[in-house]
């Protein structure tokens, strides 16, 4: 069946349809998910180019000049130029500076970056580690624990034009300085306003550095509980909450959210099992859906496992489909 294409406000359909394409129809399947592809889309979205990897570089982040993402099985970065031509790696697995715990973790490891520097969350050795656009080590800090300036298993990472790094942690936000030292932390789970109702995943700052962050999905007697977006200013103080609807055209959310923010402050959050990413204005009203195909070759389509955008605001789109 063809890509399904619901628009809301102007969405250029040349981006559900390469869409489609890259979800559907790259890589041989050989059990399990197929070989991941990369697609990047102008922000008037045009494709500009696609290129495969390999299956588990799950997390993506863009910088002005290379697309980086998570090798979790291999722990190591990979860094592609923007036209997915592979630069080179770093990392390997271990606990010493430049090493990561990824493969046998969740989370699975987060990507960010600021002007040349580039910040990698490593779940399985509870830090976040620094280095130069080239893979060059220069810092670290976090330790395990449940202290406010502690980590346990943290989840994402985002950054925001003054340095501050925000990290989702036991369903918490906790904010540090670019070179780790603690300011203030925020949240936990519930139902009241400014809590996460499900639990806290993964997290980005717009231009005027208000925190959204997602709420991923729970498990109801009628499948997964749409997710939501929840939205605070840089010191934490509540500004908005809104859910995804049960139906697709109306912005579904579901496990596996992403979120990324690009120049202009638009919002795109991924939802997985819907086979979407949607975009929403900054005020958090739906301007456009985007869904894949139902089937590819007898194969059930999977749908977008990571999004990021660069300082231009193009959008990449990490994508797979299930054999």
């Amino acid at each position: 069946m063809g890509a399904r294409i619901s628009r809301v406000s102007r969405v250029p359909i040349a981006l559900a349809l390469t869409l489609a394409v890259l979800l559907g129809s790259v890589g041989a399947a050989t059990g399990g998910f197929q070989t991941l592809a990369i697609g990047k889309y102008s922000p008037t979205g045009e494709q500009l180019t696609r290129w495969a990897v390999d299956e588990y570089d799950m997390n993506l982040a863009a910088s002005g000049t290379y697309v980086y993402t998570v090798d979790r099985d291999n722990d190591r970065i990979r860094i592609y130029t923007q036209e997915g031509v592979l630069v080179s790696t770093f990392g390997s697995r271990g606990t010493k500076a430049g090493q990561f715990k990824l493969s046998d973790t969740w989370p699975r490891g987060a990507v960010a970056t600021r002007l040349d520097e580039v910040y990698v969350l490593d779940p399985g050795n509870h830090r976040v580690q620094v280095f130069r656009p080239e893979g060059a080590y220069l810092r670290k800090w976090g330790r395990k624990g449940t202290g406010s300036s502690q980590l346990n298993k943290p989840t994402d990472l985002a950054i925001d034009a003054k340095g501050f790094v925000y990290v989702i942690d036991s369903n918490r936000v906790k904010k540090f300085s670019s070179t780790g030292s603690f300011v203030k932390s925020w949240g936990k789970k519930g139902t009241k306003t400014g809590m996460f109702k499900y639990g806290a995943s993964d997290v980005a700052i717009d231009s005027a550095g208000s925190v959204y962050v997602t709420d991923t999905s729970g498990n109801s007697e009628d499948g997964f509980a749409p997710g939501r977006v929840v939205k605070f200013t840089s010191t934490g103080k509540h500004l908005r909450t809104w859910t995804g609807a049960k139906t697709p055209s109306k912005g579904f959310f579901s496990p596996h959210l992403d979120i990324a923010i690009d120049p202009s402050d638009n919002i795109y959050v991924n939802a997985y099992y819907a086979d979407a990413v949607y975009r929403f204005s900054p005020a958090g009203d739906l301007t456009g859906t985007i869904t894949g195909p139902d089937t590819v070759d007898g194969n059930s389509a999977g749908g977008p496992m990571s999004i990021t955008v660069d300082l231009l605001g193009n959008l990449y789109v990490a994508g797979s489909t299930s054999g």
